[in-house]
């Protein structure tokens, strides 16, 4: 399995663990909203991976496999070349992961629920066109 497949395979494993804990009792929330923001990183630095075998691709769109430092940037970086307002959501969910890892105060249901909405649909997509 190559890298790239190897973060792709990661990403659906966070996704399903989503869709379990948004369903669990008791909710935990918290937990939903840390493993949600890795999905959709993961999912997007498998493609950057990907991308970097493609001398085609524009530099904005490629991550090395051994990138470790800066590579939550390089991963918002790329998403802002899509489109400004997903950028700002993916920033969001960003501050919700923050929020779920290192806050006292725990991820709420409604703004849990607003992020996976988005976040749901987008991975959808991403997945089809990518």
């Amino acid at each position: 399995m190559s890298f790239d497949e190897h973060l792709k395979a990661k990403a659906d494993e966070n996704w399903e663990c989503v869709g379990l804990l948004k369903t669990y009792l008791p909710r935990r929330f918290n937990v939903a909203a840390s493993r949600l923001y890795y999905s959709i990183f993961l999912i997007v630095k498998s493609r950057m991976v990907a991308n970097a075998k493609d001398a085609s691709k524009p530099e904005a769109s490629k991550m090395s496999a051994g990138a470790a430092t800066n590579s939550h940037r390089l991963v918002s970086q790329y998403i802002k070349t899509f489109d400004d307002s997903v950028y700002d959501l993916f920033r969001d969910l960003h501050d919700l992961r923050n929020e779920a890892d290192y806050e006292p105060r725990p991820v709420c249901r409604e703004d849990f629920e607003e992020a996976y909405e988005f976040w749901s649909k987008w991975r959808t997509r991403f997945l089809s066109e990518y």
